[in-house]
Order: structure tokens, then C-alpha cells, then sequence
């Protein structure tokens, strides 16, 4: 519930370290981290007693990646005293370090790090802070889900300092109905949208056992074999997952070594949560003591990735609208799929497939005005004439009643533009600006229909209508802007027109970016 935090010692803030002078420093204690040697090889001159490999030796995480590792290593990795026989301690932080600094020289931008306080996230949050060129922002959201999180928000705001990491700090609301989890997780991310800026990464520190997980629970619920990518956009900027290819051992190997404290979360033991009976119960029952059922579960989630790939090339740019058509979701088995994977980047998460499978089926059972909803978060999927619409409940602004033209009028979700111009309309006494209430006609092109026709003839979507301006005079609807005109108002002479230009800013039909 709370981030990611797991069981480990947790210790209490007085006992976390100082924060060094410097930007660059070693481990609590003045201790650096151990190098290790591969084949025999002997320390390299650019890793002077560390007992390093040279970099030819190395596994590469490409020469930048190297750089910021051995920028580290040379200001204050010397000296450690691994314990005897602990090879394997030596190994994870290199592992540690290679993966982070790999990260880290992708960056363009600021470094944030989203950080609970839990094992996974101190680690990263350590290794950033240790190994980036600039100060790294730990991240921490409170959702206000257990009586000690505020205690938690101290012993993180300490351990970033400890770091030499900057600091946000916010506490959100959760909604209590439906999933917690799922609410502190939309919660969470939304705090994390509104941070990032332009060419910003965030850090989060999900590692291999996390994967294993998601995979299995997945397939538990109906929702695929696909895992978390280790990379998408998120915001404005990039969400990466560093430590991914890693288990959680080889963590608890480097926060043993570097003796960091950090927070066990209570809820991360509570077998309510679906994840939790994941991986306490079925896990285990899976494993049977050897990793066979691991590297199953991560085979699958790396097919599911390939196919995930494959989808969206085909959806191309509906991935960055709120509308996709119809015929580019395709058919068969793969089109709830493709359903899925639109509606994760448009909105972060997906329905199950049954639900998906479901939703189509009366889409395409329905003809061409067939109009099934469906809920995704906050927002409802809906279809129309061949396409799906991402809509976002919006309450309609107050009419602005008499207006006088030229006028340019923001309405919350586009904005009415009233100007000049030849073979226009002409309205008959008081010109005004509201929104039909039912029961409305129009004359138009020597036809006499509801409004609501007039909406249908134009093709604007049902939830849109009552959003939609509407001109009337003293004589009644005088113009619907970008639908129909009333005839006896038409001039071949000096008159106005109407344009109406949805922006979607009150998001009628808006999305947001996940």
C-alpha cells in the first residue's frame, strides 16, 4: 500500500547517517563500496585498490554509463571491508551500480526518485543520490493510509538529507471506495505527472520479484501476460525502472552492505491485497524451491512485451489522442488487446479483458449509433459512429446570456468566437448565448428538426450536446455555431458568424496524459 516498502530492518532516524559536505561521498561510516574481480584480473589504473575489473572486463553499460561510475568509484568507493566469504555482497552492488548508473546517463534532465522509504526505493534513491552529477529529488507521497505515516514521512525526509538528495514531500487523499491499492496507486502517480516537466525521468525501484509478481497476478485476473515496462512516458517527461532485471536479494545484499535502514510497511503483509497472496502464498507454492516458475512468468511477460511492441505501431497516433477509431483496434482475439493497450496510455490502467471483450461485443452488436459505456478510473470509454471516445464528466458552465459582438467568449471546455462577415446571419433583437434545455427546433436548408437532429446530422457525440453553444435571438434558436443557421436570419450582406472551437480544457472528451 504504502510504495513498495518490504520487510528489513528498520531503523530508527536518529541512526541514519549524516549528510557529507560534499556531493560525492561514500557509505555511512566513510566506508566505499567493494569492486570485484572477474577471471583473475587485477585493479586497473582507473580504479586504484578497488580491486576493479577494467572496464574491457566489465559488463558495459555503455561508455557514459562507465563514466558515472568511475567519476563515483574514484571520489569515495575505496576502502570498504566486505566481510570474508562475501563475494556475493561485492557482485549485488556492482550489479546495483551498474543499472543505476546506466539509467542515470540517460537522463537529459532533473533526476527524480520516487521514494517510500521501503528497501527497494532507499536503495535507488542511495545509488542515484551517490552516483548522479546533480542533486537527485526524492519523491515521497503520503497517502494517509496508517497511523504512522507521518512518522514514515520524517524518517524519509531524514534519510534524503542523509543522501544529499533535495526533497518533495505530499500527502494526498485516497478515495475509500473500490480498491484502496489501485486508488493510492492513481493517487501516487498523479503527484508524479505533476512534477515531472520536460525531458525529467523518475526513478522507481521495482525489481525482478516485483515483476514475477505482476505477471502472475495478471493472469490471475484476466488481464495478460505483460509485466511493467522498464521504461514509458509519464507527464511531461520518462518513468524508468532501474533495477528491474534484478531480485530483491541482490538488494537486501547492497543495503547490507551499505547499512541503510528502512521502513517496513505493515500493509505489504496484510493478505487482503491481492499482491500480497501473490506473493506469500502462491509464489512459494509455485516455486517449490527452485526459480523454474520465475523465469516462466518472465518469459511470458517478455512475449507479451514483443506482441505489446507489435500493438503499438499499429495504433500509432491514437496513442496520444482521446479518440481512436474503431477499425484500427482490428478483430479476433487480439482487438480487446489493442483496446488495452490504448487505454493504458491514455489513461495509465485498463478494465480487465473480460470487460474489454464484453464492451466490444456490444459496440460491434449495436450498429452504428450504439453508444455502450464503459468505466475506466474517472473517466467512462464510450462509442459513437465507428470510434471510441475517452470522456471525462464535466458540469456544463453557466450560459453567458446577452452578448455583443465581435466576442470571444472562454467557455470552460473551447471557447465561442461571435465575429463579422458577409453571407452570415443576422439576429433579430437581442443576440444571447446558452444551451438547449429539450424541446428546441431549428428551420435550416427549408427543414424544420429538433436540435438534437441537427446534433445526429452533424455527427456530435450525445455527451457533448448539452455542452455544445447555441446562439438564439428574440425570435428563439438562431444558430447552432458549426451545425446549422436558421434560414430567415441568412444574409448575402454584412452579418455574423459563428465558430465554435472545443479545446477540450474542462475535458468533455480530454484525457489526461498518463
Amino acid at each position: 500500500m504504502h510504495g513498495r516498502g518490504h520487510a528489513g530492518p528498520a531503523g530508527p532516524a536518529e541512526e541514519l547517517p549524516r549528510a557529507a559536505p560534499a556531493r560525492r561521498r561514500g557509505l555511512p561510516g566513510g566506508r566505499a563500496l567493494p569492486g570485484r574481480r572477474r577471471g583473475g584480473g587485477r585493479p586497473g589504473p582507473d580504479h586504484p585498490g578497488t580491486g576493479l575489473a577494467r572496464p574491457a572486463e566489465r559488463r558495459s553499460a555503455g561508455a557514459a554509463a562507465f563514466r558515472v561510475r568511475r567519476r563515483a568509484r574514484q571520489a569515495d568507493l575505496r576502502g570498504l571491508t566486505v566481510r570474508p566469504a562475501a563475494a556475493e555482497d561485492a557482485e549485488a552492488v556492482d550489479d546495483v551500480t551498474d543499472a543505476v548508473a546506466a539509467a542515470l546517463a540517460a537522463c537529459p534532465g532533473r533526476v527524480l526518485v520516487g521514494f517510500s522509504g521501503g528497501l527497494d526505493s532507499t536503495v535507488l534513491l542511495h545509488a542515484a543520490a551517490r552516483l548522479a552529477p546533480h542533486p537527485v529529488v526524492a519523491v515521497h507521497v503520503d497517502h494517509g493510509l496508517h497511523p504512522e505515516s507521518v512518522g514514515w514521512a520524517e524518517h524519509c525526509r531524514r534519510t534524503a538529507a542523509a543522501f544529499g538528495a533535495d526533497g518533495v514531500f505530499e500527502r494526498v487523499s485516497v478515495a475509500p471506495r473500490g480498491s484502496l491499492e489501485a486508488n493510492a496507486r492513481r493517487a501516487r502517480y498523479a503527484v508524479f505527472r505533476k512534477l515531472l516537466d520536460a525531458g525529467d525521468t523518475l526513478l522507481l525501484g521495482h525489481h525482478r520479484d516485483d515483476q514475477v509478481e505482476t505477471v502472475l497476478l495478471r493472469r490471475l485476473q484476466g488481464r495478460g501476460s505483460y509485466g511493467m515496462p522498464d521504461e514509458r512516458p509519464l507527464g511531461a517527461g520518462l518513468l524508468r525502472r532501474p533495477l528491474l532485471g534484478l531480485p530483491r536479494a541482490c538488494l537486501a545484499r547492497y543495503a547490507a552492505v551499505a547499512g541503510l535502514a528502512w521502513i517496513e510497511d505493515p500493509a505489504n503483509l496484510d493478505p487482503r491485497h491481492a499482491r500480497n497472496d501473490v506473493r506469500h502464498r502462491l509464489l512459494p507454492a509455485l516455486r517449490g524451491g527452485d526459480a523454474g516458475a520465475d523465469r516462466a512468468l518472465l518469459r511470458q511477460a517478455e512475449l507479451a512485451a514483443a506482441a505489446e511492441a507489435e500493438r503499438r505501431a499499429v495504433l500509432g497516433a491514437a496513442l496520444e489522442a482521446d479518440t481512436v477509431a474503431r477499425e484500427r483496434l482490428g478483430g479476433g482475439d487480439d482487438a480487446p488487446e489493442r483496446l488495452r493497450v490504448w487505454l493504458t496510455a491514455r489513461t495509465g490502467s485498463a478494465p480487465r479483458r473480460a470487460a474489454l471483450v464484453e464492451y466490444l461485443r456490444q459496440l460491434d452488436a449495436g450498429g452504428r449509433d450504439r453508444q455502450p459505456a464503459l468505466p475506466v478510473g474517472a473517466l467512462t470509454l464510450r462509442g459513437y459512429r465507428g470510434s471510441l471516445h475517452l470522456v471525462r464528466p464535466a458540469p456544463r458552465p453557466a450560459a453567458p446570456g446577452a452578448v455583443t459582438p465581435p466576442a470571444s467568449l472562454p467557455l470552460g471546455h473551447g471557447v465561442l468566437v461571435i465575429e463579422p462577415a458577409r453571407d452570415g446571419f443576422v439576429p433579430v433583437g437581442r443576440l444571447r448565448v446558452g444551451y438547449r434545455e429539450g424541446g428546441e427546433h431549428l428551420r435550416s436548408g427549408g427543414q424544420t428538426r429538433p436540435l438534437q437532429r441537427w446534433f445526429q446530422a452533424a455527427s456530435v457525440p450525445p455527451w457533448e450536446r448539452d455542452h455544445h453553444p447555441i446562439l438564439l435571438d428574440d425570435v428563439g434558436v438562431l444558430a447552432v455555431p458549426g451545425v446549422a443557421v436558421r434560414d430567415d436570419a441568412v444574409t448575402a450582406g454584412p452579418g455574423l458568424r459563428a465558430a465554435w472551437r472545443r479545446t477540450g480544457a474542462a475535458g468533455v472528451r480530454s484525457a489526461p496524459r498518463k
